[in-house]
């Protein structure tokens, strides 16, 4: 599989900005060839409850690999295990 060497080293790129250089936030963008949001962007760290429904649904997925995800999402409602709001 072919993939584009700009999108290889994104982490290791944004790993070297110097946030406490004297340089601006978008120089450092810019000389690194990453968007600026990227610079700035902190990932939300994901909950132990959508954590739960993720394994969950994981562990149904690869028993029943054929059924698709509508009727996983049905399964899990029916058992009870994942609630309207949490989907």
């Amino acid at each position: 599989m072919l993939t584009s060497t700009h999108q290889d080293g994104i982490a290791e790129r944004k790993a070297m900005i110097d946030r406490q250089s004297k340089l601006s936030m978008s120089r450092h963008a810019q000389l690194l060839s990453i968007s600026r949001g990227s610079v700035y962007y902190l990932p939300k760290p994901v909950s132990e409850q959508d954590l739960d429904i993720m394994q969950r649904l994981d562990k149904l997925d690869l028993k029943h690999p054929f059924v698709g995800t509508r009727l996983l999402r049905g399964s899990c409602r029916t058992k009870g295990s994942i609630s309207d709001a949490s989907l």
